[in-house]
């Protein structure tokens, strides 16, 4: 046990730092009460955690993507500095949570390729993805075709996965996202437990399986109220893994003929959620409250393991898209009051 303490000591200190710079109710509720993107951004240059990121940026004339990718920034810049204090073991934990940045940043890649108007300057992630990632950032981002993209991941683990979908007749974005998302849990699924044993193997296990059941749970939703697919379609992407929602209850969501079926049967289970009329709103807040209770869970039962490490990176990644959230209501005039009900508590 001590040699575990003092393996951990550095990284847990390290991480505690950090959290305690992570945004605050009282910062949410100015952000909220803003009337202008440039007061934002004036804001956070006078912030102890995002004064470096957002230092060089003119308020004046800058737009959302640019500060879209500084927000991003300093969660991977979070990442770096936390696997600089890692050991050898720890460090290959993080490559873990790394591949799922990576599995973001495919995802972002693929938006810009359906909607080329999107403006995403991948050159500022140079640095972070040169070190822990194969993927050639700034070639995907400006990919013209399915078919260059897909060339252009040759000799990434993504390269089959791609070449499949090239080949396929299924290759809307949605259809994209959705093939990568299983690809994605598949393979961490089996590689957690290659790499972790004991608590940290319960810790990722615990979290991973939350996420794969909310993604679930989210794609046969949104197939259903948006896209009106096929059951026998809705199968062939779904992640053929179930951690608290059995394999009959997700059977008799994808079968189910309306979303007011869905809903019947996603309330008979564990992921039951305390409302009537359910908004895909409502159901992203709990369910992102769902996955930040795994991750709390297993801090509190393993303070002396990854489980706090893993829990601030989450931390961080929920407060970027609170930022995120936060940022786009100021665009369009919202409400102070409405904006804080749009923030995922943490």
């Amino acid at each position: 046990m001590s040699g575990k303490l003092l393996s951990y000591s550095g990284i847990t200190t390290k991480s505690k730092a950090m959290e305690s710079k992570l945004i605050k109710d009282d910062d949410y509720r100015k952000l909220s009460e803003m009337t202008s993107v440039n007061e934002f951004v004036l804001y956070f240059k006078s912030h102890d955690a995002y004064q470096p990121f957002f230092a060089a940026l003119n308020e004046d004339a800058v737009h959302r993507g640019q500060i879209e990718m500084v927000l991003k920034n300093s969660l991977y810049d979070s990442f770096a500095k936390l696997y600089r204090f890692a050991d050898k073991k720890q460090r290959e934990i993080l490559k873990l949570v790394f591949f799922h940045y990576e599995v973001l940043m495919l995802k972002s890649c693929l938006q810009k390729l359906f909607s080329p108007e999107i403006k995403l300057n991948l050159g500022v992630y140079r640095e972070i993805f040169k070190e822990h990632s194969s993927l050639r950032l700034v070639e995907l981002e400006n990919a013209r075709n399915l078919e260059e993209f897909t060339n252009i991941l040759r000799g990434t683990e993504y390269f089959p996965l791609f070449m499949r979908m090239l080949n396929s007749n299924h290759k809307s974005l949605f259809d994209l996202e959705m093939q990568l998302d299983a690809y994605y849990y598949k393979a961490l699924w089996k590689r957690k437990n290659k790499v972790l044993k004991g608590k940290e193997q319960e810790t990722l296990t615990r979290a991973i399986g939350t996420r794969i059941d909310v993604a679930n749970i989210m794609m046969i939703y949104r197939s259903k109220k948006y896209y009106a697919i096929e059951p026998a379609d809705i199968l062939a992407v779904i992640i053929p893994i179930s951690y608290k929602l059995n394999q009959q209850e997700l059977m008799n969501m994808i079968n189910a003929s309306s979303v007011t079926e869905f809903t019947n049967v996603l309330q008979a289970s564990n992921y039951r959620i305390d409302k009537e009329n359910l908004t895909q709103d409502d159901m992203e807040r709990a369910y992102f409250e769902a996955i930040l209770f795994a991750y709390q869970f297993s801090k509190i039962k393993y303070p002396v393991s990854i489980a706090p490490i893993l829990n601030y990176l989450y931390l961080k990644e929920l407060e970027i898209d609170n930022l995120t959230t936060v940022l786009e209501c100021i665009r369009y005039g919202l409400e102070s009051d409405h904006i804080l009900q749009l923030i995922i508590k943490i």
